[in-house]
């Protein structure tokens, strides 16, 4: 697993499939300045490491 923060004049964000594609299901996201938190996770990554993960924005 991998997270990433990052502040940002703007951003955008899609979800790719299994394929590799962009996901019909989902709508590209886009934001102006702020901050941009990206998780990655690997297949054999496990939940209980995210347990009791929490995130907090707050201007």
């Amino acid at each position: 697993m991998k997270v990433s923060l990052q502040r940002v004049a703007e951003a955008s964000a899609i979800t790719l499939n299994e394929l590799g594609t962009p996901d019909p299901t989902f709508d590209m996201v886009q934001i102006g300045p702020g901050l941009v938190l990206t998780v990655e996770m690997e297949p054999d990554d496990d939940g209980e490491r995210l347990h009791g993960w929490r995130i907090v924005c707050s201007p």
